[in-house]
């Protein structure tokens, strides 16, 4: 959906439902909504008096989930193996060599952003900046390490934890001179990330150098 009020009051939404044969049919399916505002601030009757100094600009907000699956189209599915001759009381076997993942699901991505974008001075300034934040779910470990009394070494992938990135950013682009043969612009950026985990899967290995 597009919509447009009064060319100053902006909206889009999406709805995306998709379906992957990668998992089973218990999580098939993503539904993946989005929506974006936007609010041309400057043409409110409030602004009329300072449109000397301040041009078209815009105040806007977007958020949205999406959704990331495995790479490997058989992931799900259990694999075996034949056993050489007299591996087993002499006998040739079918062993298996991965597990079924019948649970593995989606790994979803959830993430809004807050912006304003400014014209100042006749467009010879403008300023953007932003504020966000992205909270992955679900998250899809490949390959994931498990205990080998098991009697398997690894989950091919395995759905767990949570990673939160935000930050924000500005820039400010300056055009110095506006010349018709000559033209002179200066911009500036500045911006802070953070990368955290919020949960990890149970019973996870921290530790580099060993494993479980």
């Amino acid at each position: 959906i597009n919509y447009k009020y009064k060319d100053k009051y902006l909206l889009q939404s999406t709805l995306r439902a998709d379906a992957a044969s990668v998992f089973g049919t218990n999580h098939r399916w993503g539904l993946f909504p989005g929506i974006s505002l936007g609010w041309r601030f400057t043409s409110e009757p409030f602004m009329q008096p300072f449109k000397k100094y301040i041009d078209e600009s815009m105040l806007r907000f977007s958020w949205g989930i999406s959704g990331r699956k495995p790479t490997d189209a058989y992931a799900r599915f259990a694999s075996y193996v034949a056993t050489g001759n007299g591996s087993y009381m002499i006998y040739p076997a079918i062993a298996p060599q991965s597990v079924q993942l019948d649970n593995l699901k989606w790994e979803s991505q959830s993430s809004y952003d807050i912006g304003i974008e400014m014209n100042l001075f006749d467009y010879r300034v403008f300023i953007e900046g932003d504020i966000y934040q992205k909270l992955t779910t679900d998250l899809l470990f490949n390959p994931y390490n498990i205990p080998t009394s098991s009697g398997y070494g690894n989950f091919a992938f395995f759905n767990g934890g949570a990673l939160e990135n935000k930050g924000w950013e500005v820039m400010m682009d300056v055009k110095i001179i506006r010349g018709d043969f000559f033209k002179w612009s200066v911009s500036l950026n500045t911006s802070q990330n953070i990368n955290s985990f919020v949960s990890l899967p149970d019973n996870f290995n921290t530790e580099r150098s060993t494993s479980i």
